[in-house]
């Protein structure tokens, strides 16, 4: 399994901290006060790979601003869940290589680039 860890700025100037992580199926985040067009789910058990089960009770919309050298690019994650259990948000790789982008792990840094290959981010 790859991951990279990203720090993102929020509103409010608080600080998110983002896992880009190759074995995660769905994008997670335990930020639920950041998520836009946000609605309750009927609880859904998620079972990590340590075999800890949290629970989703929501999901929305989610900005983002991905480090990119020294500047950031701003993307929203779509249908994200709510998982107040966990401590960072969750990136699935698949679901952004689903969504048109190529992700590489190169001399530990992370790369993101769109079809076009216009680079989207960069970081360690």
């Amino acid at each position: 399994m790859l991951a990279c860890i990203a720090s993102t700025p929020m509103p409010m100037m608080c600080t998110t901290l983002e896992l880009y992580n190759s074995g995660a199926t769905r994008h997670m985040t335990p930020y639920g006060d950041a998520l836009v067009n946000y609605m309750t789910i009927t609880p859904m058990p998620i079972n990590a790979t340590n075999q800890h089960t949290f629970h989703a009770i929501g999901q929305g919309d989610l900005p983002i601003h991905v480090p990119n050298a020294s500047r950031f690019t701003k993307i929203t994650l779509k249908d994200i869940l709510h998982t107040p259990d966990i401590t960072l948000t969750l990136i699935s790789i698949s679901l952004i290589n689903q969504a048109s982008y190529s992700i590489t792990f190169n001399d530990g840094m992370c790369t993101i680039c769109d079809s076009g290959h216009k680079l989207f981010g960069h970081f360690l």
